[in-house]
């Protein structure tokens, strides 16, 4: 692959309809080759591209054009994310006390104050809260303002929620674990909790698009996984690729189009696997310094984009 650019101190990045969007080591953030100044010592880089600048007394929202969205008015401030595709946000705050609470709002008005949970939001939809950070056992609620509860779901003793969630048209699912890192792919009813399917599966990070998942992890040993899941039925492909002995940790693979890129971490390399055929289609070594890791690959129409172990942003030409 042709190497587009090289761009150092680079902490994390994000894109947003092909805006490069860089937080730097030095903390500043870069919307292409515009730089912001913030006021307050924290910000936080939301969905849809936008940012917010965390202040004492307040949280001012931008967009990636560094247009001001919004202003919301709330004292020590931990953490804000907004809802995606919505003027929601979900903010994180505490007390003189340090008690921890989460208020939603809409644009700028405080719309509900929650005790501080540990959970997700699903849209405006649902509330999902997880009994602890290892959880046992989730409730859901739907409607975020009314936040009605729906029903609860407690899982088989000595097993415990891993990985993310994943919903695709009414179905919920997500990953049990138990101590033998035995793992089951559970499917509930979002609105009923009723269970659809429980199958074992081989891996606990996925990627989704649409109403499948897709996950692969390999080892230098030569066992490897390569799993396709049906949400909508619980159907699950599952297929090893017999003689390939690379590291490729779960987690650290992109679904773009038809393909599947994945990094060869500790060797620089990046692989591709046409998810049509479920083959291995391509690997290819990277010009990055030995011993170097590499995290996963982020792919856009024309360009792949690999942040390395030493804060270096590598931009390449997308040619498969």
């Amino acid at each position: 692959m042709k190497k587009i650019e090289v761009i150092s101190d680079i902490r994390s990045f994000d894109l947003y309809k092909n805006k490069l969007i860089l937080k730097k080591t030095d903390g500043s953030l870069y919307i292409e080759d515009r730089k912001f100044i913030f006021k307050g010592e924290a910000y936080i880089i939301l969905e849809n591209g936008s940012f917010c600048d965390i202040q004492k007394t307040q949280v001012d929202v931008y967009d990636n054009s560094f247009s001001h969205l919004t202003r919301i008015e709330k004292e020590d401030v931990i953490a804000v994310s907004r809802i995606p595709n919505t003027h929601y946000f979900s903010v994180r705050w505490e007390n003189d006390n340090d008690d921890e609470f989460l208020s939603i709002y809409r644009d700028s008005k405080e719309l509900i104050v929650y005790d501080y949970f540990i959970g997700v939001f699903l849209g405006l939809d649902y509330r999902i809260v997880f009994n602890d950070y290892a959880p046992t056992e989730i409730e859901v609620y739907h409607d975020i303002i009314e936040d009605k509860f729906l029903w609860s779901y407690t899982c088989p003793k000595g097993r415990k929620i891993e990985g993310n969630l994943y919903t695709y048209e009414g179905i919920l699912v997500f990953i049990e674990k138990d101590d033998k890192a035995h793992t089951t792919l559970v499917g509930l009813d979002l609105q009923t909790g009723n269970i659809l399917y429980k199958v074992a599966v081989g891996l606990i990070n996925y990627r989704q698009q649409a109403n499948k998942l897709y996950g692969f992890a390999s080892n230098s040993f030569g066992d490897n996984t390569y799993l396709e899941i049906d949400i909508t039925k619980g159907e699950v492909c599952e297929k090893s690729f017999p003689n390939y002995k690379r590291d490729v940790t779960g987690g650290l693979f992109t679904i773009k189009d038809d393909y599947l890129y994945y990094s060869i971490f500790k060797e620089g390399s990046i692989g591709v696997i046409d998810i049509n055929k479920k083959e291995i289609i391509r690997e290819e070594k990277l010009d990055i310094k030995e011993g170097v890791q590499i995290g996963a690959p982020v792919v856009t129409e024309d360009k792949i984009y690999i942040l390395d172990s030493e804060n270096v942003l590598h931009i390449y030409e997308r040619d498969f």
